[in-house]
């Protein structure tokens, strides 16, 4: 998140002649990331205004103060900030009562009535200020509140105090409560709200009129007719307004504070702040006592700290005194005792620092890292380790890309309108509670869907398209949370040319796994499959498990993404598989006597797989045959209907021997005879 803060309101307590360029770069070699400084002419005049990126770890720079305490810091100064108001007692004249039903959820809540109250234009440099913070200027009360929460990182709200329900004894009721299921809100800018049990609403005693943390209601408007307010300062839990911002797509410059986690400590300073400008520019006057309810008391946070361990871990000897004097500068109360000193964490870093190293951080950041002198290493560099997995997953990459292959990446999540393109049905899929958008609702289950888009995406660019993705998909399983598994999945299509590339496809995966390691792989028929066309997939099994599958996607499928021509896709159990890895490879010397091959030419039932005519032939080739290789699958004119023709070549070699003719063609023709009577085949001429 990103804050603009003016140069002039700045320099208010950051006192100091540097230029606003040698102040932003030195504040970023710090840890304060100014990303620029843009010169803006206003009303005749020059200001510069600070565009400084601000980490989750830090919302106490969220404000002008906590940069100016940076600032002071760094160049060793000490800033001005303004006196601290107190809040003089009152008579209960417009009485005011707080409850807090969930003290988890809102530690601490502080109210005020105003009465008497002027509500008209703010003063030119509250609204010249707030313009230049990126904020616009609505009426002098609710620009105090903006004022005062630019100026110290605190949000606060101001609702009209007549506008509110007041219970017998005639006082308004403040009730910080969970939203019934249900309930409606209606915002500021007029946004209708469904609100669910879980989100933390400020309500009157009769419905919300703010959501904690997040945004006003309508109902109880500061408008130019309100006389009396009731001023708010509070602490929400962060995880309960980040919940609810999300769930409601709500972000506002309000939650973007109390998400990043602010303390229940030190409130009544910017309350107060918020009080005088209020009496100063609106004529308000306290109507009754400061109501400061604070059922979930949050304790100041102490740290040891040792100088032997600075000096450890920055590898360098930085003065104690020095060390000292950084984090005094920086907030911080020091006690000294023997060896190191215990800091007291000021209220604004409450969430931000808990243990030593967070003190030595703070230490070596302000003396500057550019002090700090560089040391070679006296000892080798260690090996990078690497995970067998990345190593395996890395190596896949190569061989697909060396086959032609992209890679690409797809998001974790899949649409309703996606899921529909695949006709998916009966499957249960993570549903992601808050998402984005809904392109961003379920889990995926597989990667086929994000492949799937990319090419329909890139369809009419190219006249073939090869990609791939590894990555995870998310199934069902009895936990709480689904189970990731590791999956590699590709799809092949052309335009032109040859569009049957069954056995270009599997080529390319039995080249993968073979270069895996993985030894002993087979092919099955596929009875049914969710997105192969029938007849026209295998099943890859090693050690008698399903690790995947290839074939052709259902032209439907094919048709729902826009794409014309066959797609034939692979689905790989990539985590499954790595089980069967292998770097070890097992050479066989070249063979001393010749061989004695066949070309072999049969028709078969269409319906046939090459697996079942090698499991006949490997069953009936005898104890010298080689090895079989396909080569063609023809369909056309010559073949009846229903059926196809397969060519391959049949090899045979004796280890010890020349093998002779006569004896090799006699374990041939057993052979061929077997095929025909165990697959009905028929030799072509």
């Amino acid at each position: 998140m990103n804050i603009l803060i003016p140069h002039s309101w700045l320099s208010e307590y950051f006192k100091t002649n540097l230029k606003p360029a040698e102040i932003a770069d030195r504040l970023s070699l710090c840890g304060v990331s100014v990303e620029k400084v843009e010169k803006i002419v206003a009303n005749g005049k020059a200001e510069y205004v600070y565009d400084i990126e601000v980490t989750s770890n830090r919302p106490d720079l969220l404000s002008v103060i906590g940069i100016a305490r940076e600032a002071g810091a760094v160049f060793k100064k000490k800033c001005a900030f303004p006196a601290l108001f107190k809040v003089p007692a009152s008579d209960e004249m417009m009485p005011l009562r707080i409850e807090i039903r969930d003290p988890d959820l809102c530690p601490r809540y502080l109210g005020i009535v105003l009465q008497d109250i002027a509500v008209g234009p703010s003063p030119d440099f509250i609204s010249e200020r707030l313009k230049l913070s990126g904020l616009r200027p609505i009426n002098n009360v609710v620009d105090i509140t903006n004022y005062v929460m630019l100026e110290y990182g605190q949000p606060l709200h101001a609702f009209d105090w007549d506008l509110l329900e007041k219970n017998e004894k005639g006082e308004a009721e403040i009730i910080v409560r969970k939203a019934a299921m249900g309930e409606k809100m209606m915002t500021l800018d007029k946004q209708s709200l469904d609100l669910k049990s879980e989100m933390l609403v400020i309500a009157d005693s009769a419905e919300p009129i703010a959501l904690a943390g997040i945004k006003g209601g309508a109902k109880a408007e500061v408008t130019k007719n309100t006389k009396t307010i009731v001023l708010e300062c509070a602490n929400f839990d962060p995880v309960s307004v980040r919940k609810t911002s999300r769930q409601l797509s709500l972000p506002t410059d309000a939650s973007a504070r109390f998400e990043k986690g602010l303390s229940a400590l030190g409130l009544e300073i910017p309350f107060g702040r918020a009080v005088y400008l209020l009496e100063k520019f609106a004529q308000g006057q306290a109507a009754c006592s400061i109501q400061d309810q604070y059922p979930k008391k949050f304790e100041s946070k102490k740290v040891d700290f040792n100088f032997a361990t600075l000096e450890r871990i920055l590898g360098a000897k930085i003065p104690d005194a020095l060390a000292q004097e950084i984090l005094l500068s920086l907030g911080f109360k020091i006690k000294k005792r023997k060896g190191g000193l215990t800091a007291t964490v000021p209220y604004w870093r409450y969430y931000d620092i808990g243990i030593e190293e967070d003190l030595i951080e703070e230490i070596a950041r302000i003396y500057g890292y550019d002090h700090l002198k560089g040391k070679l290493l006296d000892t080798a560099i260690p090996a990078e380790a690497r995970s067998k997995s990345f190593i395996w997953e890395e190596k896949a990459r190569d061989i697909l890309a060396g086959a032609g292959f992209t890679e690409v990446y797809t998001y974790s999540f899949a649409s309703q309108d996606l899921l529909r393109k695949l006709a998916v049905s009966g499957e249960k899929y993570w549903k992601v509670e808050n998402p984005l958008s809904q392109e961003f609702e379920y889990m995926r289950r597989s990667l086929l869907p994000g492949l799937l888009a990319a090419a329909s995406e890139n369809w009419s660019r190219s006249d073939a398209i090869k990609i791939f993705e590894l990555s995870r998909v998310y199934l069902d399983q009895d936990k709480n949370m689904p189970l990731e598994e590791g999956r590699l999945a590709g799809l092949f299509f052309r335009k032109k040319g040859k569009s049957d590339l069954f056995y270009e496809i599997k080529a390319v995966v039995e080249n993968l796994l073979s270069s895996l390691g993985v030894a002993d792989f087979s092919w099955s028929k596929c009875a049914r499959a969710k997105f192969l066309a029938e007849g026209a997939g295998t099943l890859l099994v090693v050690d008698n498990k399903k690790c995947g599958f290839l074939g052709l996607l259902k032209p439907a499928l094919a048709a729902n993404f826009k794409i014309k021509e066959k797609v034939f896709i692979f689905d790989l159990n990539f985590e499954k598989l790595s089980v069967y890895f292998s770097e070890h490879k097992i050479y066989m010397p070249l063979p001393r006597y010749p061989a004695i091959s066949f070309d072999l030419s049969i028709i078969v039932d269409k319906k046939i797989l090459w697996q079942e005519v090698a499991r006949v032939v490997n069953g009936n080739g005898g104890k010298f045959l080689e090895k079989i290789e396909f080569i063609d699958v023809y369909r056309g004119e010559q073949i009846a209907k229903g059926e196809k023709g397969l060519f391959f070549k049949i090899v045979y070699r004796a280890s010890d021997r020349s093998l002779k003719e006569e004896e090799v063609k006699t374990i041939h023709d057993r052979l061929v005879e077997n095929l025909k009577k165990e697959l009905g085949a028929k030799i072509r001429a």
